[in-house]
């Protein structure tokens, strides 16, 4: 059994090691008091600030209407005083590595003191004590360590695992253990998002405002993990992408952990949509393309490789496709040899990820293609943003229209019928009753003397 999932055994090899047995088949989350002084987070995450080396200053962050508003605290300031300040109000957040100057940046950051996995499950429709016993049963000790602590922070939880200071240049470590963890909690709604060192999260004692829950944290021990001892028990456990040689097929993508199957399948589609648009722009152009036909043919064959796992046979047939489409077609021998960056660009994404990608946003693509906004119209993915707000705005009507929402007009229209009746109603009511006030007239038609006061102005 492998020590560093502290499945019944010690967390680390040397003296001092904590034993798990008793987190994992005795306590209940009901059995651990829920902390709600912040103090405590700060304390669990930055200790007295004695071994911050290189930086020292704490983030706190406030949601304000432009985004985020940063205030930066050195440890040794951070007083019970300045907490209390924090404590019940909406939406205060916590940075969870300290920085090395006043700024949020992740060039800024100064150590790595923990990893954090944030499950949305409000989003799958399942609360935090079901999360919880799943974790228990199904999770803590088999595919993934024990977390040091689990914060309930509304309509979600966090999972905090704090882990010996390393130095922030030691990312190549730090990414791919926090990859694994969130890839393994996929299925309990992990947010894939949340895998930067800058992240900020909820802190203890302040509220949720979407929830108006309060944000609780329940210690499980205080064992720091070795980053290194994780990463080489952890990671290997995860399936290694398949990097082409030339030509090859398609693996089964059941080769993939079972939580990152859709969003596989989505991206794989998204890529192949683009495929597609790039056939439209040809079609468009009705083949007049001289000037970006090499461009094209590499797109497409970059992400054909994207969509399809790496089928390069399946990109040569679509390129071949798209060159036949042009009005001057290339020497499919020559576009071959062209387009091998092509492979090479996919080979790097497969190693390293989406860091090793240089990616075309759609923005880029309806500029370097001179998309007008008819074009875009006909396009699936490839659009500007007046283009989105437009379908946007589509989806949106039709989904009300669907649930029975009237449209903005229609709306209006029975709303000024309703007023004109109103008013008739008021006129007549004072014609049969002269002398009554504003609050028997109220009585006797059924409305708020406001309301009897507001339409007499419009007689």
């Amino acid at each position: 059994m492998n020590t560093a999932l502290g499945r019944k055994k010690d967390l680390t090899d040397g003296a001092g090691g904590l034993v798990l047995e008793q987190i994992l088949d005795d306590i209940s989350i009901s059995q651990i008091k829920p902390i709600v002084d912040p103090m405590e987070q700060v304390e669990m995450l930055f200790g007295d600030g004695s071994d911050l080396v290189g930086g020292k200053f704490v983030t706190f962050a406030k949601i304000a209407k432009n985004g985020f508003r940063h205030r930066f605290v050195p440890r040794e300031d951070i007083t019970e005083d300045l907490l209390r300040a924090y404590s019940g109000k909406e939406d205060i957040y916590l940075g969870m590595q300290p920085s090395y100057t006043r700024s949020r940046r992740s060039e800024h950051i100064s150590q790595l003191r923990c990893l954090y996995v944030d499950l949305d499950h409000y989003n799958i429709g399942r609360d935090f004590y079901d999360v919880w016993t799943d974790l228990h049963e199904n999770y803590f000790g088999k595919s993934i360590p024990v977390p040091n602590a689990i914060n309930s922070t509304g309509r979600g939880t966090l999972l905090i695992y704090l882990i010996e200071p390393e130095k922030s240049f030691r990312r190549d470590i730090w990414s791919p253990v926090m990859d694994y963890l969130i890839r393994t909690c996929m299925p309990l709604g992990a947010d894939t998002s949340c895998n930067d060192i800058s992240r900020v999260f909820r802190l203890v004692g302040s509220k949720n405002s979407k929830s108006g829950n309060t944000v609780q944290m329940f210690k499980l021990h205080d064992q720091r993990y070795d980053l290194r001892d994780l990463k080489k028990t952890l990671v290997p456990r995860a399936s290694k992408p398949r990097v082409i040689r030339g030509r090859q097929s398609s693996p089964d993508l059941r080769t993939v952990p079972e939580g990152l199957r859709e969003h596989c399948k989505s991206m794989q589609s998204y890529n192949i949509r683009r495929v597609e648009d790039f056939r439209k722009i040809s079609e468009i152009r009705k083949g007049e393309l001289d000037g970006s036909r090499h461009y094209l043919l590499f797109l497409t064959r970059l992400h054909t490789l994207l969509g399809t796992n790496g089928d390069d046979n399946r990109a040569l047939e679509y390129m071949e496709q798209l060159n036949d489409s042009f009005v001057h077609p290339k020497d499919m021998r020559q576009v071959e040899r062209e387009t091998r960056t092509a492979i090479d660009s996919y080979n790097r994404f497969v190693k390293v990820g989406p860091a090793g990608l240089y990616t075309y946003s759609p923005e880029r693509l309806v500029k370097d293609f001179a998309l007008s906004l008819e074009d875009q119209q006909q396009m699936k993915v490839i659009f500007g943003p007046e283009e989105g707000t437009r379908r946007h705005s589509a989806r949106k009507s039709k989904w009300r229209r669907a649930n029975g929402v009237k449209p903005a007009k229609i709306h209006q229209e029975q709303l000024a019928a309703e007023k004109k009746a109103n008013i008739e109603a008021l006129r007549k009511a004072i014609a049969e009753n002269p002398d009554l006030s504003n609050v028997k007239l109220g009585a006797v038609l059924g409305w708020s003397e406001y309301k009897v006061r507001t339409l007499k102005k419009l007689l």
